[in-house]
């Protein structure tokens, strides 16, 4: 595995853009950020050249004194590139541990929001999504993002515009990226399915929910993600469990349980025609996590996931 990893670094994957070595003026200095992490004493080596000071060099990591705002705003994003490109290295991990495809490697992302594509002149949103395919070369590997703001994995597979369209887009060989949990939690279903409680509504004469999202962990989410694995199957590609990035709900120096997709603080049941509402079990019931719930269904049927929820954790813990 090591030397096919040195063989697909070396022809295949290259550093994104976004990090590769960038320069932010800062009046009459540049600060010099660079991906390959060169400390400070390495780059003064280099003769008849502008002493640079890297964003490590910097008392305090902050940028030299008449540094505008604007410039200390790009200091601070090609600061978080960095551990965007680790992040994303793991993704390119997961890929590689699978065999090669003969030819180019086509890679399929569905997913919500967080990995959709946005326009950048129009909002400050990003999806993970877009950012995929510049972590590979383009004549190896492509990506077709196909997240969808919204989506859980109900209305993407039944929508004909999501999951439909993405198989005709898909052949034997390709990768298929499988990330939901967001928008399964429900804003109004609270971890119950929504159809189940759209039932339950109807029968006690409530209001019809404002919101038609939302599936239940131990049942419709594993389903919708059994229905994505078996159909990519079936089509000769092979699928991996991604697991939703982490919210960024605080508490006491650490992420919340709600924030990892876990709602096991609290949450709403239907039994017996009965609506169950502030439940709550022990931190170490995993019953109603959904991340517990993608886990389980790669076991079961032997597909590879990748903890993205761990991850982005420890990414916003270090911050």
């Amino acid at each position: 595995m090591s030397i096919f990893f040195r063989i697909f670094a070396r022809f295949f994957y290259r550093p994104p853009a976004a990090v590769r070595p960038l320069r932010c003026k800062t009046g009459a200095r540049a600060c010099r950020m660079q991906s390959g992490g060169k400390n400070a004493t390495e780059q003064n080596k280099a003769p008849n050249r502008t002493r640079q000071r890297t964003e490590q060099g910097n008392e305090g990591n902050k940028p030299p004194k008449g540094t505008s705002t604007n410039d200390k705003t790009n200091c601070k994003t090609i600061k978080n590139t960095h551990k965007m490109k680790r992040l994303f290295t793991i993704l390119m991990a997961a890929v590689i541990c699978l065999p090669m495809a003969n030819g180019a490697i086509k890679i399929h992302t569905i997913g919500d929001s967080t990995m959709a594509e946005y326009d950048e002149n129009t909002t400050y949103k990003r999806g993970w999504g877009m950012y995929l395919g510049s972590f590979f070369d383009p004549a190896f590997v492509t990506v077709n993002n196909r997240g969808k703001s919204g989506a859980d994995t109900r209305s993407f597979y039944t929508q004909a515009a999501y999951w439909a369209n993405v198989k005709s887009q898909m052949s034997a060989g390709d990768y298929l990226i499988i990330q939901f949990a967001h928008n399964d939690e429900g804003t109004v279903t609270n971890g119950m399915d929504n159809l189940e409680y759209a039932e339950y509504c109807q029968a006690k004469g409530l209001p019809a929910p404002t919101d038609a999202r939302g599936t239940n962990p131990q049942t419709t989410y594993r389903d919708f993600l059994r229905k994505f694995i078996d159909e990519a199957r079936e089509l000769g590609v092979n699928p991996i469990l991604v697991g939703p990035i982490c919210r960024k709900y605080f508490s006491n120096g650490t992420i919340r349980r709600n924030g990892q997709h876990d709602l096991g603080d609290k949450f709403s049941k239907i039994e017996n025609g009965v609506l169950y509402e502030n439940q709550s079990l022990p931190a170490n019931d995993s019953s109603m996590s959904y991340v517990h719930a993608m886990r389980e269904v790669a076991k079961e049927k032997n597909v590879p996931f990748l903890n993205l929820t761990e991850a982005t954790k420890d990414m916003y813990l270090k911050y």
